[in-house]
């Protein structure tokens, strides 16, 4: 359906591969150290939502190596969303619901549905 849309003529911008490059290499390293440190101060729990704030940070990267302002408010709202999710209770603080994770999780979703149909407008 996307693809039937008509899209409106922008001038082409540059993409800047070694800026994204050198952000996905940090984003990956972050991602396994965090994963080390968190296991190693058994901290599991808070796997989520730092992942996903990596990850949100990474949109930085994103928006540098191309201009386009939707990664920039794709990072704010992805870091915003984890790092409040972080200091929601988890499972073992509230009983069987997750809702660090959940919000986390489906924070991230939404925050990504919604960059990727602004896209589509």
């Amino acid at each position: 359906m996307a693809l039937a849309l008509p899209h409106k003529q922008r001038p082409s911008g540059t993409f800047r591969g070694h800026i994204y490059g050198m952000t996905v290499a940090f984003e990956a390293a972050a991602i396994f150290a965090t994963i080390w440190l968190l296991k190693q101060f058994a901290l599991p729990q808070f796997l989520l939502p730092a992942i996903g704030f990596i990850v949100g940070l990474h949109f930085l990267g994103l928006w540098k190596a191309t201009d386009l302002r939707v990664f920039l408010w794709t990072a704010l709202a992805m870091c915003l969303v984890c790092g409040l999710a972080a200091f929601l209770p988890g499972a073992t603080e509230n009983g069987s619901v997750d809702v660090r994770r959940v919000v986390a999780g489906l924070g991230s979703a939404l925050v990504l549905w919604g960059a990727g149909g602004k896209t589509l407008i």
